[in-house]
């Protein structure tokens, strides 16, 4: 110990070097260190889903989840088993130890399941798993706000924040670097459809199945192959696809007598919305849904960054929606210093205009398919 402190005495300059050199590299290499806000963690759990179509609870716990816990009961390091019993539907969910490897369980799982009987209306289990890592890590709401004074019905306004999502919001988000996937949900999807008149396909002897085939063989692009003329080659390609309700009330469905049948003379074409699956609300109000997902769980703070310069891009593309002036305000710091806690996304506020506004909203999360 005394040889060193003379050392480092008689030669301070070398010292004071060493000690600046291993604070840059400490710099460069701090620096240089990927941020996980969300560890990698592989929760112990599995669950095993059945439908059984029209069966009422009771039924399906004594047919289909009850033989479902026997079986799998007595697999290698299961600790808990609990099961919920639905109108048509069974969820039984493993819970094991930590530290079990999870692939030879699911195995183990899948062949108990094998050797099971169960109702023949009932459909093939289905092994869920849950994994941190495919979940959103912003989900984001879109409505108009109350104080708009708009002459649009509620169904022209969901219609319309479908449309702004689907084709603006997500194809802008998709390009930003670290984005894995946007899904949007809720809302009203666009819909042409055909109200066919019974009675008149009745008069004139024309099937439904005929209507049916004869429309899907009309709306369609189809290649034609190419044509050659000297040094230049062309392409050939037949627009068929039906773009708007008019061309669709146009076509053709079958020729009686010599005289051909037009389907506006058989149905009603209207343009709707598909039917609906989920419902998206916010302080109580239907909304779009826009859920964000980045590619690799190392990359979820730069993704983070990267969809928050995107939101603010689009406050610049849409001025009529969001304030430009004030694009987002957060409520959620995007520091490394406040992380958050469980698999909850993260959460943000806009600044809306008098048109619509966007906040984040949450939902329970159920397990990805295995």
């Amino acid at each position: 110990m005394r040889r060193l402190i003379e050392i480092a005495t008689e030669r301070r300059v070398t010292v004071v070097m060493l000690m600046v050199a291993v604070g840059l590299f400490g710099m460069v290499s701090l620096s240089r260190l990927n941020l996980n806000l969300l560890p990698d963690v592989s929760y112990p759990t599995l669950t095993i889903r059945t439908e059984l179509t029209g069966a009422a609870p009771i039924e399906v716990e004594n047919l289909v989840t009850k033989p479902i816990e026997e079986a799998v009961g007595v697999i290698r390091n299961v600790r808990l088993v609990r099961s919920v019993s639905r109108s048509g539907q069974s969820d039984v969910t493993l819970e094991f130890l930590w530290g079990t490897d999870m692939d030879v369980a699911g195995v183990e799982v899948r062949e108990k399941l094998d050797l099971l009987f169960l109702p023949l209306e009932a459909s093939r289990p289905l092994l869920l798993r849950f994994d941190p890592s495919s979940e959103p890590i912003i989900r984001l709401g879109l409505l108009y706000r109350e104080s708009a004074n708009a002459t649009d019905s509620a169904e022209a306004r969901l219609k319309s924040l479908r449309r702004l999502a689907e084709d603006r919001i997500k194809t802008d988000l998709e390009a930003e670097e670290g984005t894995a996937a946007v899904k949007v949900s809720g809302g009203l999807e666009d819909e042409i459809q055909i109200q066919v008149d019974q009675q008149k396909l009745s008069q004139l002897g024309i099937g439904i199945e005929e209507v049916a085939a004869r429309i899907r063989a009309e709306n369609v692009n189809l290649s034609g192959g190419r044509l050659e003329e000297g040094s230049q080659r062309f392409l050939v390609r037949t627009l068929n696809e039906f773009e708007s309700v008019s061309a669709f009330s146009d076509a053709i469905v079958a020729y009686v007598a010599g005289r051909p049948v037009y389907l506006r003379d058989i149905a009603t074409v209207e343009r709707g919305h598909k039917e609906r699956e989920a419902i998206t609300r916010v302080r109580g109000r239907e909304s779009v849904e826009l859920r964000y997902t980045r590619k690799e769980m190392r990359t979820r703070y730069r993704s983070r960054i990267a969809s928050r310069r995107a939101w603010t891009g689009f406050a610049n593309l849409f001025p009529r929606i969001w304030n430009s002036s004030r694009s987002m305000t957060s409520r959620a710091s995007f520091l490394p210093r406040s992380t958050t806690s469980g698999t909850q996304p993260s959460s943000a506020a806009f600044s809306p205009s008098s048109c619509c506004t966007a906040s984040f909203v949450t939902h329970a999360r159920r397990p990805s398919s295995a």
